[in-house]
This record gives structure tokens, sequence and C-alpha cells, in this order.
């Protein structure tokens, strides 16, 4: 083989493979696809909803925040948008997952994450929709919660601005107290005369419905209807 022929194909071999690892590296078209370019669409589009995998799910808040559990391990962090790419900083139980920008796209119900600004692996979540918003604010619990009726299948309860509860569950009276701590809410609580342990609790929102979670997240979720918030 002379020299301009070797040449001339190993130019070829080496324009074929930067070709291919640049397919690698975007989206092609005809993969249905597309790509996700700013942050207004993003939050449009996958902010607030919850992302799930066969491992576990996961939420980017409006706030800046990231909330989820993979394999039985929280996870938590933050997320900014920076040019064209999603970023984050995540903690995986005591893992630090680290900083990473991260191309995004979509495609029906399917959110893609692809790391190191689209040249490392992909990662594929369904879209199954608006995720519980989590209460994380006095301020918050109060203008939402306080003195609106929570109606459940065995009765309702009212949880009064001056500190006290009160209701009817299971044909029992209620009777308690609630404070606000480090963002849960924490009450001491009574049916009757039976008086429940103390518990700080987790409290969701999601439309109309209001989620109780014990042991700060952690316990049994008890859901209410917060009746005439629609």
């Amino acid at each position: 083989m002379n020299t301009l022929l070797r040449r001339f194909l190993v130019v070829g071999l080496t324009l074929f493979v930067l070709a291919a690892w640049q397919m690698a590296l975007h989206v092609p078209e005809s993969s249905g696809e597309e790509r996700i370019t700013t942050e207004k669409e993003y939050r449009a589009k996958v902010v607030g909803m919850q992302t799930t995998s066969e491992s576990g799910y996961a939420t980017s808040h409006e706030d800046g925040s990231i909330t989820g559990n993979f394999n039985g391990q929280d996870l938590t962090g933050n997320w900014t948008w920076e040019g064209e790419y999603y970023c984050r900083t995540v903690m995986l139980g005591d893992r630090d997952l680290g900083y990473d920008c991260q191309v995004v796209t979509v495609s029906g119900d399917k959110v893609t994450f692809i790391r190191n600004k689209g040249e490392g692996k992909r990662a594929s979540y369904r879209i199954e929709g608006p995720a519980e918003k989590q209460i994380t604010s006095e301020k918050e619990f109060r203008a939402k919660v306080v003195g609106k009726k929570l109606i459940t299948e065995r009765g309702a309860i009212k949880i009064h601005k001056d500190g006290n509860m009160t209701g009817t569950l299971g044909n029992r009276e209620v009777s308690g107290e609630w404070t606000w701590e480090e963002g849960y809410w924490c009450r001491s609580i009574a049916l009757d005369d039976r008086q429940f342990p103390d518990d700080c609790q987790m409290v969701t929102i999601l439309g109309d419905e209001l989620t109780f979670y014990r042991k700060k997240g952690y316990g049994d979720g008890f859901v209410y209807q917060i009746e005439g918030s629609k």
C-alpha cells in the first residue's frame, strides 16, 4: 500500500471516529428527544415534578433544592441553571456525589440527564406528575393549614393559630397542642383520655391534600383534605 493511500485511509478513519464520538455526545434528531436549553423551559417541564426510575425518585424544587430517595437512601442537594446546562450538587445518604453540569432532554413523559455536559453517562426518569411539596417554615404552615378544616375518612381536625388542636377522629374527641421546630410540625395529642407520644412530623402539600409523616418523615403518612382549598 503506497504512502498516499495509507494517509488517506488514516484521515478517513479518524474523521469517522470523530463523527461517531460527536453523535454519541449529542442527541440525534431521530431519537425524539428534545434538549432543554433554558432555565425557563426546565422549570416549566421538570421542576416540581416527581421523576422516578426503578431504583427511586427525585424532585427538583422551585427554590433550587433537590429531594428524593434511591435504594432506600435519602437524596438531598441543590440545583442551578448555568448557560445551557442543569448543574447540581447532591448527597445520597452520606455519600457526596459532587458537582456536575448536565445536558437535559425530554421525550414524552421521559426526562434524561447526561452527565459531564453531555459527555458522561445517561440517566432517564419517568415524569410522574406534580410532587408533594414539603412545608418547611412556620409562616407557610400558618398560611396554608392553620385555621382550616382538615378532613379524613375518620373525621376532621382543626389546627388553631393559638397553638391548640381540636376535632373528632373515629368518634373520639381530639385535643392537643402544636409548635413549629426546625422545619417540622411538632404536636402533643390525645383522643378522649388516651394520650399519644409527642412527635415531630414532616408536612407536605399537593393540591388540596396535606400529608403528615411521623418521625420527621421516616414514619407512616396520614393524608387530610383541606376543606375549601380548591
